[in-house]
Parts: structure tokens; C-alpha cells; sequence
């Protein structure tokens, strides 16, 4: 993954440690997941250290096309303030989410404040998916339960009473 376009501002602070010195995170030691069931793709990222857009560039890169679902941090919180240039990157990015045949299914790191803009933007096309429980997927998930354990930092997918852990 190397695109960095509309990338998160708040990124750019987050450094890993080389020898005795910091320096930009790359995330590529991210993974995604694609879920595919009954002709329908879903896409599961955690926070989307390297951009939701740039990871939906890489998707289509590998499938020609855009996911029917996106389960995805969006990794837009910003503390203590939002700046100028953070509001406007996050109205830019919904723009281009918005025009895409996606359903976006968010949680806690994209920020309450970029996710109230978002769903302005969106409307019903984004949803926030909370820290545990069933999702609300219909059709397109029909069978996949989804949670996210605190303690242990993991993505739970359930399915038919097996348990998939990412």
C-alpha cells in the first residue's frame, strides 16, 4: 500500500521505532480481509492507517471493481481539536465515498465529530457498527456475525458457530 491520497492527518504523527530514532509509520504490516458469500464482497480493514480511499485504490487494483461492504475504522479522530485542514479533509473524503456503490460500516477511531460530517455527507450509506453484536448487514452478510475484543485487540467473525480470528 503505498497511495496517500486524502490521508488522515492524525497518521502522520504515528512513528515506529528504528535504532535509537522515530520515523514515519507505513502501516504495511496492516492486513485486510475480503469476505465473499453468495456473489457479495466485503472488505474488513481495522483503522485504515493508510487511508480508506487508498485502500479501496488497492482493492480495485486486485478486483476490478469496488466491495459491496466496507467494515472499517476510518481512523479520523483527532485529540484535543479538529483543525481546519482535518474537517476538510474528512468532508473531502465522504464526498468520495459517497459516490461509490458501497455500503460503510464504521467504529469508535473514526472519531464522533468525522462521523457526524461523514453521515451528513453518506446519509444511509454509512453505518456505525458498535464494539460488539450482530451485523446489520442483511443480504449481504446474511450469516457472519461480527465483534471486536477490547482485551486481546482482535476481530471475532462468527459463522455458523465457528469462530474466525484476525
Amino acid at each position: 500500500m503505498t497511495g496517500r491520497r486524502l490521508w488522515p492527518l492524525g497518521n502522520r504523527e504515528l512513528m515506529l521505532k528504528k535504532g535509537d530514532a522515530f520515523e514515519q509509520d507505513t502501516f504495511r504490516h496492516e492486513q485486510y480481509l475480503v469476505l465473499e458469500e453468495k456473489g457479495k464482497r466485503i472488505l474488513i480493514s481495522g483503522c485504515a492507517h493508510n487511508g480508506i480511499l487508498n485502500i479501496l485504490d488497492r482493492y480495485r487494483e486486485l478486483y476490478g471493481s469496488d466491495p459491496d461492504a466496507v467494515i472499517s475504522g476510518f481512523h479520523m479522530s483527532r485529540k484535543p481539536h479538529y483543525s481546519q485542514a482535518d474537517l476538510e479533509l474528512v468532508r473531502q473524503t465522504g464526498e468520495e465515498l459517497r459516490r461509490l456503490p458501497v455500503r460503510f460500516y464504521t467504529g469508535h477511531c473514526t472519531g464522533e465529530i468525522p462521523y457526524r460530517i461523514l453521515k451528513d455527507i453518506m446519509g444511509e450509506q454509512l453505518s456505525y457498527v458498535q464494539a460488539a453484536g450482530k451485523s446489520d448487514m442483511g443480504m449481504a452478510v446474511s450469516s457472519w456475525y461480527l465483534a471486536f475484543c477490547r482485551r486481546s485487540s482482535q476481530l471475532l467473525l462468527f459463522r455458523n458457530g465457528y469462530l474466525f480470528v484476525k
